[in-house]
């Protein structure tokens, strides 16, 4: 093979993966700023589809392959308690819920609602970012998942024949729900109870001066205009009817190293009845032993699974009102159907580039 031909060859590869990042639905994303981010969103393996063999999970918005997690019995049996949806935070998935029991600092919280009367029906978690992988490797953002979020509600509600839902969430899971009650306000009416274990709701340390480091920063560290506008002037849409919330965080800024010092109060928000357990470490904030106890009165305080007394939801100022009293969603916010195709994904999954791109470079190569 002569310099020439060599050359070609060189410049035909670097078109194809030119070609390919195009193609990739990971790629980058691009911030408000225009601030470019690396945009994994992904553990590199699902999470586990643990549900009820007759739910169907909707398909994760970005990647195309079902939500993992669990819950369900049967579509349609009859409920006694409001279901509850867990929600995790960055770096975990559903297993989050159902740890080793190791009191008083983890507790197996989908066990534990069992003993207080929860069937499976009524317990609920999704995984978000597929596969639990524990390192930065796997790191999201609260953005990349909300639509997810919000289509999984959906499903349980369709399954169950709940009207209202709980959720409890954990750090970057609060944000989660917030963000996707925020965008899709009708949320607001179905959500019931909504604890909010230390949640970054005004900014999290570990992201003070990382603002451009990654899109979780560019959206949570402490005074970004993603929390600006989520939380509204003055706190005004922290805490929109007729949901109603506890948060539930170490408070000293001493323990929890995701608030400390200044960003100790971080995860209060103005309206919720905020609970301090100092001392607390931050998982333990969600699944230890005195978490649990303070928070299963709260979801069990109103039982209106079936909503026989529907409340109306009155928008809270600067609240978004439903797309209906809007005019058409702008495509980012346009939920796909349960079942339908991702949106990103296409007519075509993420594999398809990648055997396009290969079958390519074999017919470049011989030429």
């Amino acid at each position: 093979m002569g310099r020439y031909t060599r050359l070609r060859v060189r410049v035909r590869v670097l078109v194809i993966f030119g070609l390919w990042a195009a193609l990739s639905p990971a790629g980058v994303a691009r911030g408000d700023e225009g601030v470019l981010f690396e945009n994994p969103d992904w553990s590199g393996h699902p999470g586990a589809v643990r549900f009820a063999r007759d739910f169907r999970p909707p398909p994760d918005s970005d990647w195309g392959y079902p939500i993992g997690g669990f819950g369900g019995e049967r579509r349609g049996k009859p409920l006694a308690r409001t279901p509850v949806i867990l929600v995790h935070g960055n770096g975990e998935d559903a297993t989050f819920w159902e740890a080793e029991e190791n009191p008083p600092t983890v507790v197996n919280v989908r066990e534990r609602l069992r003993r207080a009367g929860y069937s499976d029906q009524e317990v609920w978690a999704l995984s978000y970012n597929g596969e639990r992988c524990g390192t930065n490797a796997c790191q999201t953002s609260a953005g990349a998942n909300t639509l997810d979020l919000f289509n999984f509600v959906q499903a349980v509600r369709e399954y169950t024949g709940a009207y209202h839902v709980d959720i409890v969430a954990h750090s970057l899971g609060v944000v989660v729900v917030r963000r996707a009650m925020y965008e899709h306000p009708e949320m607001y009416s179905w959500v019931e109870e909504f604890v909010a274990a230390a949640g970054p709701n005004h900014g999290t340390t570990v992201c003070r001066g990382a603002e451009n480091v990654s899109r979780a920063c560019y959206e949570i560290a402490p005074g970004t205009a993603w929390l600006e506008e989520l939380n509204g002037p003055g706190g005004s849409r922290e805490t929109p009817g007729p949901t109603r919330y506890m948060t539930i965080y170490e408070g000293t800024g001493t323990v929890d190293t995701y608030y400390a010092g200044p960003d100790a109060q971080s995860p209060a928000l103005k309206g919720a009845e905020n609970r301090i357990l100092p001392l607390t470490p931050h998982y333990t904030l969600a699944r230890g032993e005195e978490a649990f106890r303070t928070y299963l009165p709260f979801l069990l305080s109103r039982n209106d699974p079936y909503g026989r007394f529907l409340p109306v939801a009155t928008e809270s100022p600067g609240v978004r009102a439903p797309a209906s009293q809007l005019g058409a969603a702008s495509p980012s916010r346009q939920a796909p159907g349960v079942g339908t195709l991702p949106r990103t994904g296409g007519l075509f999954p993420p594999l398809f580039p990648a055997l396009f791109l290969l079958i390519l470079l074999g017919v470049l190569l011989r030429c």
